[in-house]
């Protein structure tokens, strides 16, 4: 009888024990609480983005402006460079072109991201991510770039029968920033 007492006792003490660490203190649930509801907040922040020229220093409000003349394809290199001290998750293309003459149509422009930044000749080394296609208007890109990030781009259009100029803008709204984040103390 003895050993069975021996037995009971142990697994009495482990059940104290096991009671003990599963079910906290009041003061343990209340400190648990309290770090809970700790949250770190960032008030301020700026958000924006340009047309930049390759490597070049950025200007805001500037636009990248690409011409050509009759006969003659397009193929030109900018940057889009993040101004603002968010991450964007995308931002807006806006497109303008204006024909040097009267034409049956504008010319389709093709904007090109090039993830390496590295354009040769119209050509991107490490491979081509197509982000948008228009003749005028607007066309948004879904391409992550962090404060003060830029990426390259290539904008580009076949042959043509007719002189025009391109405009292009960046523009970010308030939905191409990144959502907040809650951060617990």
């Amino acid at each position: 009888m003895m050993k069975h007492t021996r037995s009971a006792s142990a697994v009495a003490a482990l059940l104290a024990v096991l009671l003990l660490l599963l079910v906290p203190s009041t003061a343990a649930a209340q400190t648990r609480a309290a770090a809970r509801s700790a949250v770190a907040v960032t008030a301020a922040g700026s958000w924006g983005a340009v047309a930049a020229p390759v490597g070049g220093a950025p200007v805001a409000g500037r636009s990248f402006t690409a011409s050509t003349s009759a006969f003659v394809g397009l193929s030109q290199d900018f940057d889009v460079v993040n101004l603002g001290t968010l991450p964007l998750v995308g931002h807006t293309f806006q497109i303008r072109t204006d024909p040097g003459f009267a034409g049956p149509r504008n010319p389709t422009l093709t904007v090109v991201l090039c993830p390496t930044g590295a354009w040769k000749a119209g050509r991107c080394a490490g491979g081509e991510v197509s982000l948008g296609t228009n003749t005028s208007g607007n066309f948004t890109s879904t391409v992550p770039l962090a404060p003060g990030g830029r990426y390259s781009v290539n904008v580009s259009t076949p042959w043509y029968w007719g002189a025009f100029t391109s405009t292009v803008n960046v523009s970010v709204a308030r939905d191409h920033v990144r959502a907040a984040t809650l951060t617990n103390n």
